[in-house]
């Protein structure tokens, strides 16, 4: 407000204030109220929750002086199997009393393991690109070793679904030029002997494998990508299209690997120095630290309550509230 030369009182630049502070908080209103696209799922810091670890468990090394595990499952006993990669070597942990034993040598660089009710231990041969069995005899047979008369490219992961067909994530790693498949790739075999059917072909380097609990999801790491997807699977063992699930730090070490489930759903993944437990729906829960940079994991013991990680040259055990789910 000012006066004039006679003596009477002016609103104008008051008033043109006024009228420019409504202006610029109805500008910001208007763009309060614009929708915005959904932000993708990230590996931030968790919100504060419940853990799910047992109040006082700490993370220790059951198995020590190998040179990079891998491949942890557990059969119907609870037993745990894995693998040293570089050693060419297969190992059973029995975690009731301790013992580890050696299963099988010369493995060709066996990588993913799982149980199957019927063939036993299913084996991802990686140098000879190829997944065969061993079951509790002993009796070894390949049964999966080519696509469109090429041989595989160095299968990495594998689930076991609930009438018994294989997935299997098939990656090109370590050796230059192409590999003997044009593209690196997810498979479905439906039953012992069926036809491998190619499931997943637009992917970067698919490595770890999970389904959910009822079977209609399957998750798929996509470690160079740094991605986790989940696909829905057909009634056929097909897969419907792939949504991203988790995003990994593009900036750190490494992508997701190895994956697993629980009972409830949760997702648990190895990969940046950590396991990263989500959701279903894709929410970050918590992240467990390992020791040396980890590659997998799995549930095993008696209750199936303890999360072995396979990490560079040891093996770790962590008690948790969930539970794994046992194979049939």
């Amino acid at each position: 407000m000012r006066q004039g030369r006679d003596g009477s009182r002016s609103f104008g630049a008051a008033t043109a204030k006024v009228s420019l502070m409504l202006a610029a908080m109805a500008a910001l209103w208007a763009g309060a109220c614009q929708p915005r696209e959904p932000a993708p799922p990230r590996t931030d810091d968790p919100p504060p929750r419940p853990s799910l670890v047992v109040p006082g468990a700490v993370m220790e090394a059951v198995a020590e002086g190998y040179r990079y595990t891998q491949g942890p499952a557990r059969d119907r006993q609870g037993r745990l199997y894995f693998t040293d990669i570089p050693s060419n070597t297969i190992h059973r942990l029995d975690p009731t009393i301790g013992s580890i034993d050696l299963i099988r040598s010369a493995s060709n660089a066996a990588n993913g393991l799982a149980w199957h009710r019927q063939l036993g231990l299913v084996i991802c041969e990686q140098d000879r690109g190829r997944v065969a069995r061993l079951d509790a005899a002993g009796r070894y047979e390949v049964f999966a070793a080519r696509f469109n008369d090429r041989r595989f490219n160095g299968p990495n992961d594998l689930v076991v679904d609930a009438d018994g067909g294989v997935y299997f994530s098939d990656p090109h790693f370590g050796r230059p030029g192409p590999g003997p498949q044009p593209v690196e790739a997810v498979y479905y075999l439906p039953r012992p002997g069926g036809e491998v059917k190619r499931v997943a072909d637009d992917l970067t380097r698919p490595t770890g494998l999970a389904l959910s609990p009822d079977g209609t999801t399957l998750y798929i790491s996509d470690t160079t990508a740094r991605i986790i997807h989940a696909a829905p699977v057909e009634p056929d063992g097909t897969l419907g299209p792939l949504d991203a699930f988790a995003e990994f730090d593009r900036d750190a070490d490494g992508g997701p690997a190895g994956l697993t489930v629980d009972t409830e759903g949760r997702l648990y993944a190895a990969g940046q120095g950590h396991v990263w437990i989500f959701s279903p729906d894709g929410t970050l829960l918590e992240r467990l630290a390992v020791p040396e940079p980890p590659s997998n994991c799995a549930f095993a013991g008696p209750e199936n309550r303890d999360l072995f990680i396979t990490a560079r040259t040891s093996v770790y055990r962590i008690r948790l509230r969930s539970q794994g789910l046992a194979p049939d």
